[in-house]
């Protein structure tokens, strides 16, 4: 959902769908909400406004997704009181992220039906959700999903029968059906506009965050004279090359613990959005990782850097703050008194029978790997390893097949090492940078590039970790669930890992 790297294709016109098509999607929709404490049947404080397609001004494709596409786009016509949701001082600007099913998803009726289904779910989701760290929904396409989808109406059959439906508010409500109009041409179907996201976390650790730890070093970093940052298998490769200790050491890193502020408070954020869900809500989000976290830039009510007066536009204004957002709730799921089922290792909990397998299998608890029941603390594992990523840079169990993976991990319970913040490889204290690089390359020998890489990264990034910081990893990636903690809890933690961090990081903003 970035606003970079933009495709400037046109969409393609949506094709014509039978109303047989959507009714997978109206029965995910009701069995949703049947026995739901979250899902009311009406919310008189929603406030999701509908708009139709000649509302809106559609840009370039931002995003991709499993299911669905991501456009940029801005309203026609807007005033300067559209104030968006759960955000009452932001009233500009009006560009939203369009989120829509794929086209390539439309000519295969199951792909189709699908997606559908989690495009309007998690419609149903975002109407009632209002955290600052989980992204926005402002409006949803006005009608019908028979209208969105040019369904025609000669295709309808016991229209005398009650549905449940998604109304324009994003709210599920009962009546009796109707036939559609007999001629449609709507291109995107049914879309959801939400807040802009400037990147993912995917992308920052990838294109900022790894050569940012890599590039404090002259030797390493080359000439003033780059006119872009050097990807880091480009940093990896000049420093292989020069295979010598005091490049891969030099200094300790002045900004690190700069850094590693950033990062972790971006980890508080996810930890108090997935608290929210967990605490209020009960709903597992089942797909923690940093494809799913982005960055949306929620702007000044005024500008004051003088681009908006320059320009007439405030697209490259930097007036700003950053939010962290969580989004994509294709996998959300409510946890149901009635789907809860006992865990033969952990009677004493309350865990419930889910779809098992879901969510990215890096990042997947074994419980859910292994389709046995489960509750939220399956996101408190996927978040320990998510944390491990974002304090480290180093991507987990990165190269692992499916099975090496499911044996070494899942089964036999291995997970990152921690302990290189405090030991090299042998297990023996080390004292400076330049120890711990000795040691990385004189394991070399028989170790691939990948590791390689990571062995740099983490004697890079893992010298100010606090003592606290691995351990809280260990306890949330714990195969005993009843051993991770409340996403509360962690949050508290983080927060007071962070703030250990601050004298620092006010030394290098004053």
């Amino acid at each position: 959902m970035m606003v970079s790297g933009a495709n400037l294709s046109p969409p393609r016109p949506q094709p014509p769908h039978s109303p047989d098509e959507l009714k997978f999607a109206k029965r995910s929709l009701e069995k949703m909400i049947r026995d739901s404490h979250f899902f009311p049947l009406q919310d008189v404080n929603n406030r999701v406004q509908t708009i139709v397609e000649s509302g809106i001004d559609y840009g370039s494709i931002v995003g991709k997704g499993g299911f669905c596409e991501v456009r940029s786009v801005v309203l026609k016509n807007c005033s300067c009181g559209d104030r968006r949701r759960c955000d009452p001082f932001d009233t500009t600007p009006h560009q939203y992220a369009m989120k829509y099913l794929s086209p390539t998803k439309t000519t295969s009726s199951k792909v189709f039906q699908r997606g559908v289904a989690d495009l309007a779910m998690e419609a149903c989701f975002l109407s009632l959700l209002c955290h600052d760290n989980i992204i926005g929904l402002h409006y949803v396409s006005e009608g019908s999903l028979e209208e969105n989808y040019n369904c025609v109406s000669h295709h309808i059959q016991d229209q005398g029968n009650d549905e449940i439906y998604l109304d324009g508010n994003g709210n599920l409500q009962l009546r009796r059906r109707s036939p559609p109009p007999s001629s449609c041409n709507h291109l995107f179907g049914y879309f959801l506009l939400l807040d802009p996201l400037h990147e993912t976390l995917a992308n920052r650790i990838e294109k900022t965050y790894i050569p940012q730890s890599l590039l404090h070093d002259p030797l390493i970093s080359g000439t003033s004279n780059a006119v872009s940052t050097p990807s880091p298998f480009h940093l990896w490769d000049r420093i292989r090359h020069k295979n010598n200790p005091q490049t891969l050491a030099g200094n300790c890193n002045p900004n690190a613990r700069f850094h590693l502020a950033q990062r972790l408070e971006i980890a508080t954020c996810i930890s108090s959005a997935l608290a929210y869900l967990h605490d209020k809500c009960r709903i597992i989000y089942r797909d923690v990782k940093p494809d799913n976290i982005g960055f949306y830039r929620r702007p000044y009510p005024q500008c004051s850097c003088g681009y908006q007066k320059a320009h007439g536009n405030r697209d490259g204004c930097s007036c700003f703050d950053e939010v962290t957002k969580l989004f994509d709730f294709g996998l959300a799921k409510e946890l149901k008194p009635k789907h809860r089922k006992s865990h033969p290792a952990y009677p004493d909990l309350d865990t419930y029978k889910l779809t098992g397998c879901t969510g990215s299998r890096r990042y997947m608890a074994p419980e859910v790997c292994f389709s046995d029941p489960y509750n939220e603390k399956a996101d408190v594992y996927s978040f320990g390893i998510l944390l491990y990523q974002v304090a480290s840079l180093v991507t987990p169990f990165d190269g692992f097949s499916m099975d090496k993976h499911e044996r070494y991990v899942l089964r036999e319970g291995h997970r990152p090492d921690v302990k290189f913040s405090r030991n090299s490889f042998t297990g023996k204290k080390s004292s400076t940078p330049m120890q711990q690089c000795q040691t990385t390359l004189s394991l070399d020998a028989g170790v691939d590039e990948i590791e390689k890489k990571n062995r740099l990264l983490a004697s890079r990034t893992t010298q100010h970790w606090p003592t606290d910081l691995p351990l809280l990893m260990e306890e949330c990636w714990d195969c005993n669930m009843r051993c991770r903690p409340a996403m509360k809890v962690v949050t508290s933690r983080l927060q007071r890992l962070t703030d250990a961090l601050i004298p620092e990081k006010i030394s290098r903003s004053s």
